[in-house]
Parts: C-alpha cells; structure tokens; sequence
C-alpha cells in the first residue's frame, strides 16, 4: 500500500509591513500641501468669475433708438422754481420719468418713483409732467407727494426729443450722459433700485 500523500502545513500569511511613521508622515505633508496649493490656485482662478456673478445685473429694458445715439441734453425750470439741467448732474445716474394726469398707468409707476427716492436720497430723478395744462402736472405731483424737480413739458418738447412713444416712460442715463435703461409700465421700486445699482457698478469698475 501506497501511504497517504503529505500536505505540507499551511503557513499563515505575512501581514505586510507598514510605511514607517516617518515616510506616513511624509506622504501626508505632501498630501496636505498639494491639496491646499490646488485649492487656492482654484479659488484665485475662480475669483473673477465669482465676482462678475455677484454683480448686479440690468434687467430687460423697452427698445429705443437713444441707445445708439446721444442722449438730448436740457435746461428747464421745474415747478417750484429750481433749475433742471442735464448737465448740471452730469456724473450722475439720472432716473427721468414721463408721466401725466390721463395716463392710468402711472398712477403705479409715480407711487414706485417716490419709494424709489426715499429708499436712495442721493439719487437724481427727474419728473417730466406732459399734460396740456401746467397745473394738471401740479396737480399730480401734489397728489402722490412728488418731492423731486417736477417739469411741465410745454409743447411735449421734452417727450419728442426723447422719442417716447407711450406712458409712463422711464429712462436711466449714466454718468457719461448714455441711456442705460428704459421702463413703461409694468416696473416696481425694486426693478428700478437693481437698474440704478447695475449702472453704479459699471461705473466704479
């Protein structure tokens, strides 16, 4: 009889030998450092894009053909007696609004114009009534408490020369003296706020 093959006895695996605490220490300074230069140089990459998202931005303007041409420059007398000169807030972003006694519409858009003004006191506005009668422009500026220069367009000089071709109409004009925006009558306080802060932020760019 053949006796029975021998196994050998199996031998328990050898675990593996560790890195050694100096090499684990190297490994994670090298990780530590790679990871924290990555993510800073992926921040200072990110930075100019971060900040054009964080800049306010114009909403939708109404068309007009003042975007490509020199915004009409002028001097009248508003209703209280001051004079009202184009120029005179030149460097200034302007916020001129058309309005009259007739037009339904703005008897939201004014009540916007005076929250408008008391939320920013620095800002220029400009109110240019065009009803027929001068006193119907006293009238309405009376009526919704209208504490900025209020000017009655004779003749609707003003309205042809800024070519508005409905009511209420409101125009943004920048420092340079550019239009910026136009508005009719379906923006709030809060639509004008976030135009007048978007040309005020390319203006200190």
């Amino acid at each position: 009889m053949y006796g029975r093959e021998q196994t050998p006895p199996k031998r328990p695996p050898r675990e593996r030998a560790g890195p050694s605490p100096s090499a684990a220490r190297i490994s994670f300074s090298f990780s530590f450092s790679f990871s924290f230069s990555f993510a800073f140089a992926l921040a200072f990459a990110l930075a100019p894009v971060l900040s054009l998202g964080c800049a306010p931005r114009l909403p939708p303007s109404l068309p007009s053909s003042l975007f490509s041409a020199p915004t009409p420059s002028f001097e009248r007398e508003a209703l209280d007696g001051r004079q009202v000169s184009s120029e005179h807030f030149r460097g200034d972003v302007i916020v001129v609004e058309f309005f009259a006694s007739y037009c339904a519409p703005c008897r939201r858009s004014l009540p916007a114009l005076v929250k408008l003004a008391k939320r920013d006191p620095s800002l220029q506005i400009i109110a240019v009534g065009e009803d027929e009668r001068r006193d119907l422009t006293a009238t309405m500026a009376a009526e919704f408490g209208l504490t900025m220069p209020v000017v009655h367009d004779v003749g609707n000089v003003l309205a042809a020369r800024f070519r508005i071709d409905g009511l209420p109409s409101t125009f943004v004009i920048d420092g340079e003296g550019s239009l910026r925006w136009v508005g009719g009558a379906d923006h709030d306080a809060a639509t004008l706020a976030r135009v007048v802060a978007a040309v005020r932020d390319d203006r200190d760019r």
